[in-house]
């Protein structure tokens, strides 16, 4: 259960377990809580209390079927580590959030950049270092 401090009538539950849990974090950006269950499994949940019972953004499977009892992430959140009692650990990838993040970035881009000429384009989307796709009628430019 996620229970708002300030004002307790604000929560959410998430009963998709299982076995018993063992380790509950924050994602450091605070968008996400990464839960570790006796089952193996590692749990993405979104943090949000709207009354709706929380939504699970990925299940992970640890290497065996032993519990996973302990959650690290790297400083900057990109990656996050688990251990488990058949004495694994692993690294996990954070960045789906990112990814999304650059993709909508570029997209916008793009859409800005719709009136320029394909030259100016392709120029100015490299120094955000977006990859540009050259249409068979485009001469390749050297990067």
């Amino acid at each position: 259960m996620l229970l708002h401090l300030e004002d307790p009538s604000r929560r959410a539950e998430f009963t998709k377990y299982n076995n018993n849990l063992d380790t509950v974090r924050f994602h450091p950006d605070g968008g996400a809580i990464v839960t570790t269950s006796y089952d193996g499994q590692v749990q993405v949940i979104e943090p949000r209390l709207e009354g709706k019972p929380l939504r699970r953004l990925k299940r992970l499977k640890h290497q065996g079927t032993a519990n996973v009892y302990g959650i690290a992430f790297y400083a900057n959140g990109t990656r996050m580590m688990t251990v488990s009692g058949d004495r694994t650990v692993r690294i996990w990838a954070m960045r789906e959030q990112a990814d999304d993040l650059i993709d909508n970035i570029a997209a916008e881009l793009r859409f800005n950049l719709r009136k320029k000429d394909p030259a100016s384009r392709r120029r100015i989307m490299r120094t955000y270092g977006v990859k540009y796709r050259y249409l068979k009628s485009e001469p390749v430019e050297p990067d």
